[in-house]
Formats: C-alpha cells, structure tokens, sequence
C-alpha cells in the first residue's frame, strides 16, 4: 500500500495518494483487504473492473483500468449487489465460516494467486 502513499515515478499520482494529500485521511494498512486474487492478467482485469463496478465509494479513476465491462453487465451486477448486500456489510472482511475459512477460500481462491 505505500506505492499508492507516494507520487509514482511515472508523475502521475495514484488515486489513493491524491486522496489522502488533498483530504487529510489516512487508513490503516491492517484494514486492507485483497478482494481477489487472480495470476492470469486479462481474467486479473476483468475482476478488477467488477470490483471497482461493485464497490462504492471507489477511489479508483476508472482510467487506470484495463478492461472496461459492457454496459450490459449492468443489471446483472446490480442485481448480485442487491442480494448480497445485507451479508456483504454484516460481517468484518476479517470473519471466518464456522469451517475456519477465509473469505477467499469461500470464493475457491488459491493463495498463490496475484492480488487484484
């Protein structure tokens, strides 16, 4: 997370870093969890783009992604968002099944795989 605290070499600076420079806040990188992970690049921004879709508010510019979804995803997206929204928000991102499982291994995720 510090990549995103500092000016990239590029010039250009990340969203979460204009945020925090011109809003005066800050977050706790113990509070930060990976949404997905993904090793494979295309499938990695496809799921980058649905998370971004998804989740509200979003720092990102929507400019930094790399795979734009169709306006058709719309609906089916807004619908999973609508039937997952009261188990999305009550319980912490750090809570396990009663197996034990992280919210990563629900989902069939390996823990080799590349963070999004």
């Amino acid at each position: 997370m510090a990549q995103h605290r500092r000016a990239t070499s590029s010039g250009q600076d990340s969203a979460v870093h204009l945020h925090l420079k011109e809003s005066g806040h800050s977050f706790e990188d113990s509070q930060v969890r990976i949404l997905a992970r993904e090793d494979r690049w295309f499938e990695r921004g496809v799921k980058e783009a649905i998370h971004v879709k998804l989740e509200k508010p979003s720092l990102n510019r929507g400019g930094g992604l790399r795979h734009f979804l169709s306006p058709t995803y719309n609906a089916v997206l807004h619908s999973f968002q609508q039937q997952n929204k009261h188990s999305h928000h009550s319980r912490r991102p750090s809570d396990s099944s009663d197996k034990g499982e992280t919210p990563q291994q629900k989902l069939g995720e390996r823990p080799d795989q590349r963070p999004c």
